[in-house]
């Protein structure tokens, strides 16, 4: 039995790096934490939302992956969107890869009288990764565009469709496989934007750290 555990561990593929699932393998990601923004009442000037993230992953081809993510902030803000990841260069320790994630926002409701609003975006980043013998740490770094956004507010819809640099974001994540075969993770992100009023930014940076696992299909 530890024989059979230990080749598990040594074919793990982890799912958050730069290094792609091999072909025809899925797995399921799944993360939950916190997103530190900043709100309108002064007296709560920083708040810790409670944010939640599922990821399918298809291992499409020989460095290839097709995502679909879906991301939620306190059930107020949804995010889904499909991802392509690819491997560039793969070595006994180190992998690099990019990442291609368009994606759909919306948040608050579509109940009358009530505001709402969201955007269309892409995130375009570059990936890092190196192995040791308890697991892979990841550096991501990338850019996001928003192609559209969009704000209903006291009965009038405000849509801008001039493209623009909404943000730089970066992330390191460290996962490590589990004697079942799945594995484990932890990740910290910064999410800057180009605006310097953004009204969530704490500082100019919306930070964000979850907790997750990731599951064989």
């Amino acid at each position: 039995m530890n024989a059979i555990v230990f080749a598990q561990l040594l074919a793990w593929s982890p799912a958050t790096s730069a290094a792609t699932l091999p072909r025809g393998e899925r797995a399921l990601v799944a993360s939950g934490g916190f997103t530190l923004v900043r709100i309108d009442p002064p007296s709560i000037p920083v708040f810790p939302a409670l944010t939640g993230e599922a990821e399918v992953v298809w291992g499409v081809g020989r460095r290839v992956d097709l995502r679909v993510r879906y991301v939620t902030h306190l059930g107020y803000i949804h995010r889904l969107g499909p991802e392509l990841r690819v491997t560039a260069v793969r070595g006994r320790a180190w992998s690099f890869g990019a990442r291609l994630h368009p994606s759909a926002q919306f948040a608050g409701s579509f109940q009358e009288a009530v505001e709402y609003g969201g955007d269309v975006a892409t995130y375009a980043g570059l990936l890092g990764s190196y192995r040791w013998g308890a697991g892979v740490v990841t550096l991501d770094v990338g850019l996001t565009v928003d192609w559209l956004v969009y704000e209903r507010f006291g009965g009038r819809t405000v849509v801008d469709d001039r493209p623009y640099l909404a943000a730089g974001d970066v992330a390191v994540a460290v996962e490590w496989p589990t004697r079942s075969g799945q594995s484990l993770f932890v990740r910290a992100e910064a999410h800057v934007p180009t605006a310097p009023d953004d009204p969530s930014a704490v500082g100019g940076v919306v930070p964000r750290v979850v907790l997750g696992g990731a599951f064989g299909l």
